[in-house]
Parts: structure tokens; sequence; C-alpha cells
């Protein structure tokens, strides 16, 4: 459906549909790209001297954790959050996952 009711149409009266099977593998690619540059990026996570640049969104889809993190917790409304008992490594591995849906153990 189109804004204001209009469906597009073939001309025999059947609805045109398009599915892409590389759309959200490129969407991923592009985000992490996005967050490699620093570009748009709503959360800093802090692990013990290190800085991960990441977006609520893509972390909060891809954990239980972090979805609750930022949307039940005070962490919410914070751009820094630094997180306690973790290995930075580990948590970079995880976070590129999120990106990739790849991680070398």
């Amino acid at each position: 459906m189109m804004e204001g009711g209009m469906q597009l149409l073939n001309r025999d009266g059947h609805s045109i549909s398009h599915n892409s099977k590389r759309h959200y593998h490129d969407s991923f690619v592009s985000m992490n790209r996005m967050r490699q540059r620093g570009l748009l990026c709503d959360i800093v996570l802090h692990v013990s001297n290190k800085e991960i640049k990441a977006h609520k969104v893509v972390l909060a889809s891809c954990s239980p954790y972090f979805h609750a993190m930022f949307t039940e917790m005070s962490e919410s409304r914070q751009t820094h959050v630094t997180l306690h008992d973790i290995d930075s490594q580990a948590l970079e591995q995880l976070v590129q996952y999120a990106y990739t849906a790849e991680i070398v153990v």
C-alpha cells in the first residue's frame, strides 16, 4: 500500500511485489561500515581501557542483554556505558558478530 491508500497494480490488476534477497545483508554491511567509521553511533561501550562504538538498535536487536539495557534500564538514556567483568576482546567479537553474523572462537 502506498500513502493515501493507493496500491501499485500491474496491467492485469494484480499487486506488484519486489523482494530483495540481499537487502538485510547489504544493510548490515553498511551499518558495520558506519560503525567502523564512528558514523551515527549512539553508544560507546567502555570496557577495560577500550572504547567500542556501536548502534543501540543493532545491539538490542541481536542480544536480550542489550535489549533490556537500552529499553528498560537507565543506560537507555546514556551515550556512554561502562561494562565490568567482561574481557574487552570478547565484547569486541560479540559486537562484531551483531553486525556480521561471523565470529572467531
